[in-house]
């Protein structure tokens, strides 16, 4: 399953339109059935704290990855990661 949150406030974006393309992007793609991961929307300010702490970058970006690692503490192969996007960096790029 393909989780879509919204952590920020500043661009609107419709989850229920996330979660559709989430939803064929399953159905289309045999790698992810069974599988889940989350996509977090945030702001420009807490993409750049992120980006800051986990790659050393004082600024921001688009997109930041985790992929899951599975481990002897947390041995669960089904969680693909998560993905952070900023909504801000985003709309500039799109223009």
């Amino acid at each position: 399953m393909l989780e879509f949150l919204n952590s920020q406030k500043k661009i609107n974006i419709s989850l229920k339109a996330l979660q559709d393309f989430g939803t064929c992007l399953q159905d289309s793609v045999n790698e992810i059935e069974g599988k889940h991961a989350a996509v977090v929307f945030i702001s420009d300010r807490r993409m750049k704290q992120l980006n800051e702490m986990f790659r050393g970058k004082d600024s921001t970006t688009d997109v930041l990855s985790f992929p899951h690692e599975p481990d002897e503490f947390d041995p669960d192969k089904d969680n693909l990661g998560d993905i952070v996007i900023s909504t801000e960096q985003a709309q500039k790029q799109a223009a």
